[in-house]
């Protein structure tokens, strides 16, 4: 009789233990989970579907002709991509953190066209940090938006300013 007790309670047990496993595996996977990782020069708003990935190939931050400035040395691309069930308007902005000793004035970006100096760009200064406007665009629903920006000094820019410091980032922000 204790035998069957046992076998009957452990039988229970298992069984119990089956169900609860199942149920977790079911919520687990049916439970859309908010993107918050922040992966190297990655950003994501917990609040918005937008993500940014950076991959900066930034191997060079030297003075040159706006010309030659366009190139594999001093572009950074961008990945934006929107994980919600809508379309999206956003902004893009770079960033430029307190802790950086180089100068902006002498700091140039473009898109592949139009080259123009960092600091005529609309901006603004929040968190310890200025944030300089690129664009506004709107991507769709589940779309993925890849964008080159190159970076560079100009060619004014003087000696003791190349061996500074910078230290830039990006942020999408939802519209």
């Amino acid at each position: 009789m204790h035998i069957n007790k046992l076998i009957f309670y452990t039988t229970f047990e298992i069984i119990a233990l089956a169900i609860m496993l199942l149920s977790t595996f079911f919520i687990w996977n049916n439970f859309e989970m908010e993107e918050s990782a922040e992966i190297a020069y990655s950003y994501t708003n917990k609040n918005e579907r937008l993500v940014l990935d950076v991959n900066n190939n930034l191997s060079v931050l030297a003075p040159m002709k706006d010309k030659d400035g366009i190139n594999e040395n001093s572009k950074v691309n961008l990945s934006i991509y929107n994980v919600s069930k809508i379309n999206k308007r956003y902004n893009l902005y770079l960033t430029i953190d307190d802790s950086t000793t180089l100068s902006t004035k002498y700091l140039k970006i473009s898109s592949g066209e139009n080259p123009q100096y960092l600091f005529k760009l609309e901006k603004f200064y929040k968190d310890n940090q200025m944030y300089y406007f690129i664009k506004t665009d709107e991507i769709k629903s589940k779309e993925n938006i890849n964008l080159d920006l190159y970076i560079w000094l100009s060619e004014e820019t003087p000696n003791e300013e190349q061996d500074k410091n910078l230290n830039l980032s990006f942020k999408v922000e939802e519209m």
